[in-house]
């Protein structure tokens, strides 16, 4: 599908009513305080997913995969203790990452009066397996670009042995894995993650 996006969609950096964040950090404490961060889901239930995309015509799901779900934007998840938290795509300058963080992505890191399409996918097969079970740990793999450490993927497991990463990259025309800066995939097993080349924590 390649580079797919119409930027205006995201929220501008200018905007006054936006919350700054920025998935990526400067050292070791840096990253070591956003895993802690996000090791605050460790225990919590997901109760609901939605994934955020272009308005494709006939309004196809252009996300879904056998292998795995391909996004233009990014997704939401709804914990049983009623927060919910964001996973989307963010680049400035050489840095790109995924940044994770408690809380919506309209009138956020999506300008509140942009054109996309809402997704609920918290009761696809896929989802199920991961859904309504403890999160047992959270991993998470980065990049070093330039000075910056990035975030690239983040891993949840839950309770029972399911499992799911979100990750930089999208399909192409063949329907294969690659990596991109600008999209958002999400794996349900680890091995097929492992053979498409996802960069999966060690």
């Amino acid at each position: 599908m390649g580079t797919r996006h119409a930027r205006s969609h995201c929220q501008r950096r200018d905007d006054p009513n936006m919350i700054e964040r920025t998935a990526w950090v400067q050292d070791e404490a840096g990253r070591n305080r956003e895993v802690e961060r996000v090791h605050r889901l460790v225990g919590r239930s997901i109760v609901s997913v939605r994934y955020f995309e272009i308005v494709y015509p006939a309004g196809d799901a252009a996300w879904h995969g056998d292998d795995f779900h391909a996004l233009d934007f990014g997704l939401e998840i709804d914990l049983d203790n009623t927060t919910t938290w964001s996973f989307i795509w963010q680049q400035a300058g050489s840095n790109e990452a995924l940044l994770a963080y408690e809380g919506q992505l309209v009138g956020n890191q999506l300008r509140a009066d942009g054109v996309f399409q809402i997704w609920p996918v918290g009761e696809s097969d896929q989802w199920q397996a991961v859904t309504r079970r403890p999160i047992a740990a959270v991993g998470s793999a980065w990049e070093h670009w330039d000075a910056d450490l990035c975030p690239v993927t983040w891993t949840l497991t839950v309770e029972g042995g399911g499992w799911v990463a979100v990750t930089l990259g999208t399909r192409d025309e063949r329907g294969v894995f690659r990596g991109s800066h600008d999209d958002v995939a999400v794996f349900f097993d680890r091995s097929i993650a492992h053979a498409a080349g996802v960069t999966l924590p060690v």
